[in-house]
């Protein structure tokens, strides 16, 4: 993992912001099997109610490699060299997975969050090679438009003037 710092002033001063990104290194000759999982955790801007605005981003894509062998996604059957997948939801319905026989499958956006549930989830169960079962879990949660205050009544108040005087 790599992470870059943001930082006030100089090396030393307050980290302003931070971000992380994974790479993924493979050997030939390996039999072992890496996952490669865009976007295991998404949060939706939703109103105050609990209702999301937007969907967007909101999919992920899944690569399935063999030592350094890129395996095919299919949607019929799991042989040798491919991998396909099957999802159980929980408050959201999962968008649709593409890219049969290509070696990315593609999950579109996803929609119907429960109205004001806390969390969602989708379990991604991926049988690989017809010999290996691999699970990933995407995560959801809300990100609420806070409440409106409290108005304000009775008396304003004293009053404020500013000014310049010359002489």
């Amino acid at each position: 993992m790599r992470t870059t710092s943001i930082r006030e002033s100089n090396s030393s001063g307050t980290v302003v912001a931070q971000d992380s990104v994974s790479f993924v290194g493979l050997q030939p000759g390996s039999d072992a099997y890496t996952l490669v999982f865009s976007n295991p955790t998404h949060s939706f801007t939703a109103s105050k109610a609990g209702v999301v605005q937007s969907y967007s981003s909101s999919g992920t894509t899944f690569q399935v490699y063999k030592g350094a062998t890129l395996l095919n996604y299919s949607t019929a059957n799991d042989v040798a060299g491919t991998f396909t997948i099957s999802t159980t939801a929980n408050n959201i319905t999962v968008g649709s997975i593409t890219g049969n026989n290509t070696d990315t499958a593609t999950v579109d956006d996803h929609s119907n969050y429960t109205t004001n549930a806390n969390t969602a989830e989708i379990v991604y169960t991926l049988s690989v090679d017809n010999a290996v079962t691999i699970t990933a879990t995407q995560t959801f949660s809300l990100s609420k438009t806070g409440q409106d205050g409290a108005a304000i009544t009775g008396d304003p108040g004293l009053r404020v003037a500013e000014g310049y005087v010359y002489y």
